[in-house]
């Protein structure tokens, strides 16, 4: 089983080729999505392994959700605001040490196929994207995850 640097810069290298053949003119005018497709690329050739226990992307992720949950109870309950960085630790502890099994769902097609598209949704409204380029990134994250699922298997 490869390590996350060798997903990494299967992910990289994916991402690299991709881009210098279909996105490379748009990078030059608009960088803002070429690099986030970039970042997402290289996200999720790495995520699948958020099932394991010593994983950097569990780590990274488990930072990231405690943080959003708490941004979420803020903006509701603004006057216990001192309450948060106690949730923060509560939720990142939870997040990094829930129990998982290794090579589930996460390692599967359907996941793949799941959170490409859910990650597209979500940035095809926040970054205005168009039809064709909606199609594109989800292409690019499914196939990003799916090198990582393929190499696990060699």
């Amino acid at each position: 089983m490869p390590d996350w640097k060798i997903h990494l810069i299967f992910g990289c290298l994916f991402a690299v080729f991709w881009f210098n053949i279909f996105y490379f003119d748009k990078f030059l005018t608009d960088p803002l999505k070429p690099l986030t497709l970039l970042l997402l690329s290289l996200f999720t050739s790495v995520f699948p392994d958020v099932d394991l226990k010593r994983s950097k992307s569990r780590n990274f992720l488990s930072i990231i959700l405690a943080f959003f949950i708490s941004a979420i109870y803020l903006f509701f309950f603004i006057e216990t605001w001192f309450y948060v960085p106690f949730y923060f630790v509560i939720l990142y502890f939870i997040f990094r040490y829930i129990p998982t099994k290794h090579r589930g769902f996460v390692h599967s097609f359907k996941c793949s196929i799941l959170l490409s598209f859910i990650l597209t949704l979500i940035f095809y409204m926040f970054l205005t994207l168009t039809q064709a380029e909606a199609v594109f990134w989800f292409i690019i994250i499914f196939l990003s995850y799916s090198i990582h699922l393929i190499l696990d298997r060699i």
